[in-house]
Formats: C-alpha cells, structure tokens, sequence
C-alpha cells in the first residue's frame, strides 16, 4: 500500500481570534496523520470601519441572529494564540490595491522559504499576485455559495433572500479572479428559508467537512488538482456580483422576509402537513411508474404513516412503516397486511417494534429463509439488525452492526459476495443528516468487521444523498434511491444509477426523479418501494 503524502500548511487569517468552524478545520489538521500546521500568517493592516450604509444589513442579521438560535454557532470566537504557540508566525503588511490586496516580493520569499504545499486563507480578503503561488497545492479557500451562480456576499444570504431550494459550497484553489479559481469539490445544503443566520451555519459547517475531507484525500492522492471533480468549467458567469445590501434594500427584504415566516407559521399551525402512504397493485408484476394511480392510504386521527418497505409472504403482501402517534415524542414500526390482489385487510396498522427511542425507516430483507430488518434508530446511536422470531409479529434485538453511530436511514445490498450498508451521517456537530452518504463493507452480515469505504462521504449533496427506500434493478440498470432534500425535508426520490460499486470505488449518476407534482397540497414524497406487482410509497400534505 502506498504511503500517503505528507502535507505542508499554512493559514492565512487575519488575527488569533478565530471562528468556530475554524477552529475545527485548525484542529482537525492537528489530529489527521500527514497533515502539518506549518506556519501562521497574521494580516498586519488595520481593518477598515464599516460603511454606514450597511447599518440596515447589520441590523438585520442581528435581529435574525436574535430571534432564530442555532445549536451549534459556526461563528462563535476563540483566541486560539496559545493553542497556536508551537506554529511559527510570519506577519505582513499586504499592499492594498483597487480591489484586494497584493503581498510583497519579500513576503512571497519568506512564505516560500516554509516549503508549503497548502495555504489555507481564512482572512486577507480577495488576495492577488505571486503569494497565490507561493505553497505546492496553492492557495485553497471556501465560498460559501455556488460559484457557478453566486459570487460574492454575503455567504448563505441571497440564497435566502431568492428562496432558492440549496446553498452551495465550493472548495477553490483561488486565482485573482473573484470566486472563479479552480474548483476543487463542492457540497449542497437545503437552503434554510427559516433564517438567514441558520442558512449560514450549515453552510459553514458543510464546509469544514469539505475542506477537511479534501486534504485527507490529497493526502492519499484521492483528489485530483489536475481537472474539475464532474463540475465542469463554465464560459462565462452571468448573474450578478452580489454584495451586502444597502440599508434601503435590506429595509424592503426585512419586510417581505417577516411577512414570509408569518404566513408560515400560520400555515403550521392551522394546516399542518401529515405524512400518509398511497400504493397500487399491478397483476403485470412491476413498479407502478405512473403516480397518480396510486391509492390514498390515510392513518386514524392524530397519527402519521411514512416509510413504507414492503414483502410478499404466504401470499400476502406486508407494508412496514415508522408510526407516529403525533401526541407522543417518538415513533414505532407498525406493519399493514394485503392480500395478494392488494386489498387491504387491516385498516389499523399493528404494532411491532417500539423502544423508548425514535424508530423509523423499517429496511426488511431476507436471508437465509429468514427475515431481518434494520431500522432507523439513530437516536440510540447505535446500529443493529432486528430477527423475526414469529413473522410478521415478534421480532428480537439479534446483531449490533455499530455502537456510537448515527446512521440515517440504513440501506443493505449484497453484490460480488459482498454485503454493502448505505447511510448519511453528520460528520461534524454542525452538519446535516441528509446531505453525507456514507457507505460500509463486509463479507460478512453478521460480522463485526464492516469497513468504511475509502471514498467516504459518496455523496455530498442533499439533494440524493439520504436512502429512499431499496436498491433496485431496472432495465438492466443498479438503481438506488434518493431522498431529494430541498427545498423542504423529504422533497422528493432522486434515481441514481449505480455505475461502480466495489471496496474501494463508487460511483452513480442521475437518471429519473419523482416529485410531487401530480395533484394539489401534497408537498413532499420521500420512499418508494415494491415487491412483485404492489408498489407503495409515503407522502405529505395538508389534505390528501
């Protein structure tokens, strides 16, 4: 096996006080095997006063801050000066120019005399000349947007303002032209319409995962700086260059922004969504492609279906679903029985898998003549395979997979003698369950030993990411389900055909998508499965 490469880092900032998403990537190149924090260069310039015209966007992202609170705050500051002692620092007086500004010759040597191989800029502003060369792998910085349609400012502010569904992230080795340096990768969040402040933390927080992932895997020589990572290069750029608003224009978006959330609030509270199932039986044998064929399947009062996996037993087909009786905190697996023409025999749904934690997401399969399932429980943070002592009814605790995990939506699949498990996962205190699919191997179901995958997370994009139901085939093609996680949770199933799926490579694309568009009030649908002829799926709206 070839030894990975050691890397060589500096950071570029502004002064010690640094913010928290910072001090994670800071902290996560001490912990990473080849990753060494070489050298610390502080920006001697005073920072220039605010202009008044920009009292108004101040004033509303205060308000913002104020009102909506986040968990974790990305932008929380540490003086790191002493956690730092050991790390040599360089100070410079950059020379300002029109737009950035520009190092010295001298500065440039000094820089270089370190031998980096990466600088990392998390102050500075936009830098030009030589210094952008001055370490091996250039200088790298995160855009908190879609360089592809949002360059510059304010991070994770306009797409709010726009109610576009995502917020992109893109990692750049940056050049003199504003947000148009080479891409490296990218990563996509649901946009927050909630807040523009919450919108921001996750985004800052996707990018620490981002930029830490992508060091590890230049590290192993996983990531390429020769060409763009499957996003292309655009000709040109033709939206706007956005700035921080000025105080006439953030007056008008604090209004249309608070008179949004009020009429959201309205509708939660007096037309909430309910999530239900709707199915369709086919004598032909195959998945129903056509949704509005569907049938409505509606829980009691009070109570919410989604998540339905479905199996064919002594000629009976059984729907398991995550229950939720809405007056209670959590939820429990229930199953629905049909008989082999689809109709159904049990109105109510009966209940067979409750825990004094939040089950859902019901993944059943069978081997070996038996029935397992491996639920969604991440809440317990753990992992582990249910058996059917007495199907559909009793079922037991039998294998832990993982302890001290979260693992979202669990999703197995056997192919080449191997046992493949599909989740997201939140691989920092700050991110999202359904934007990091993460994918484990083993040779053996019932073995301790499953492996993460090399190329962990797979996938870094909320919209397909988080498993939505069975891998399945379909003309010839491995398909696997996604949820669509913008812009709303559960949006809608991306269909990924599944290029290459082995140890150490994968690799999918987009083939089809369902949305929720085939009748009114439905906003959301998010599993699909099947079993010979009965296809089923959930979705949510406020009359359905």
């Amino acid at each position: 096996m070839r030894k990975p490469m050691e890397l060589k880092i500096g950071i570029l900032c502004d002064n010690f006080n640094f913010k928290l998403w910072q001090q994670e990537i800071i902290e996560q190149i001490f912990l990473i095997s080849g990753l060494e924090l070489s050298l610390i260069i502080l920006n001697d310039q005073k920072a220039s006063k605010p202009s008044i015209n920009k009292l108004g966007y101040r004033a509303l992202t205060y308000i913002d801050r104020k009102f909506f609170k986040v968990q974790h705050d990305a932008f929380q500051i540490k003086d790191m000066k002493k956690a730092l002692k050991d790390v040599s620092v360089i100070r410079v007086q950059p020379k300002p120019l029109n737009f950035g500004v520009k190092f010295s010759s001298e500065d440039v040597a000094k820089v270089e005399s370190y031998g980096l191989d990466i600088l990392i800029r998390f102050g500075f502003g936009i830098i030009k000349g030589d210094i952008l060369n001055a370490a091996r792998f250039g200088v790298w910085s995160l855009h908190h947007g879609d360089n592809m349609v949002n360059r510059g400012g304010p991070p994770g502010f306009w797409e709010v303002v726009k109610s576009e569904s995502i917020t992109g992230i893109t990692l750049q080795k940056i050049s003199a032209d504003l947000d148009g340096g080479k891409v490296l990768r990218k990563s996509f969040v649901k946009t927050d319409a909630t807040s523009f402040y919450r919108n921001q933390n996750a985004a800052f927080w996707a990018g620490v995962e981002l930029m830490c992932s992508s060091l590890k895997d230049l590290r192993d020589e996983q990531l390429s700086l020769s060409k763009d990572e499957n996003f292309g290069e655009s000709m040109f750029y033709s939206y706007p260059l956005y700035k921080d608003p000025g105080n006439l224009r953030s007056f008008g978006i604090f209004c249309s922004f608070w008179v949004r959330r009020l009429k959201e609030a309205f509708n939660e509270k007096y037309a909430p969504p309910q999530w239900s199932l709707a199915y369709k039986y086919s004598l032909k044998n195959r998945v129903e492609s056509s949704i509005f064929r569907y049938k409505n399947l509606l829980p009691p009062k009070g109570y919410e279906w989604a998540d339905p996996f479905v199996v064919f037993e002594d000629q009976h087909y059984y729907v398991f679903i995550e229950e939720l009786e809405k007056k209670r905190k959590n939820a429990h697996l229930s199953y629905l029985k049909f008989d082999n023409k689809g109709q159904l025999l049990t109105p109510n749904a009966m209940k067979v898998i409750e825990e004094d934690f939040h089950l859902s997401y019901p993944f059943i399969f069978k081997e070996g003549g038996q029935y397992y399932m491996i639920p969604e429980m991440a809440q317990s943070h753990e992992v582990w395979i249910y058996k059917a002592t007495k199907f559909p009814n009793k079922w037991e605790k039998f294998h832990l997979l993982f302890e001290d995990k979260q693992l979202f939506d669990p999703s197995l699949y056997y192919h080449d003698n191997t046992w493949y498990l599909f989740g997201t996962e939140k691989t920092n205190i700050g991110s999202s369950s359904d934007q990091f699919l993460c994918l484990y191997y083993s040779e053996d179901l019932f073995s301790g030993k499953w492996m993460p995958h090399p190329l962990n997370p797979v996938t870094r994009d909320v919209r397909g990411a988080r498993p939505a139901g069975k891998i399945f085939n379909w003309k010839d093609k491995l398909i696997r389900p996604g949820q669509i996680g913008a812009p709303n949770y559960g949006y809608g199933v991306q269909f990924h055909e599944i290029i290459r799926l082995s140890k150490t490579e994968f690799e999918e694309r987009p083939v089809d998508v369902l949305v929720p568009e085939w009748t009114d009030n439905i906003k959301a649908v998010h599993t699909v499965n099947f079993e010979k002829g009965f296809s089923v799926i959930d979705k949510q709206g406020t009359k359905i």
